[in-house]
């Protein structure tokens, strides 16, 4: 009997470990980008159904979690790429964290599948201004 009450222990520790909500689950606390820095590896396993929801891909929530950057100037283009079970995503484009209509959105870019893409450019974007992306799985899909 001890052994399967240590196991079912473990279990609801690691449960509750990967249940936290990642640090950027809040427009807030959405984590700076650098403009032209690359790739980054985020995961909105955890999040909540709090923010608002994408203009775009349809009515249900998204699990999503916060990025932001700064504009320099230039033509931007922000995807996502499909990984594991996170197999459709939406993100959008706001110009701060208070409710109001996202300045761009996608959901199941052209040609890219179920993924998404925003191309941003300096008509859209004001210099120097930070802007803040949704990032998140269509229909709650985390991964």
């Amino acid at each position: 009997m001890r052994p399967i009450l240590l196991l079912l222990l473990s279990a609801m520790i690691g449960n509750q470990l990967f249940a936290q909500a990642p640090v950027n689950d809040e427009c807030a606390t959405a984590i700076p980008l650098a403009v032209n820095g690359g790739y980054i590896t985020a995961s909105n396993i955890g999040t909540l159904l709090d923010a608002p929801n994408p203009s775009c891909g349809g009515a249900d929530p998204i699990k999503d979690v916060w990025f932001s950057f700064q504009y320099t100037g230039g033509s931007i283009s922000i995807n996502t790429a499909l990984s594991g079970t996170l197999t459709d995503t939406r993100i959008a484009l706001y110009n701060g964290c208070s409710p109001g209509p996202a300045i761009v959105c996608n959901d199941d870019y052209t040609g890219m599948g179920y993924a998404s893409r925003l191309n941003l450019t300096c008509t859209q974007l004001t210099m120097g201004a930070t802007y803040y992306i949704q990032a998140g799985g269509y229909n709650s899909l985390v991964g």
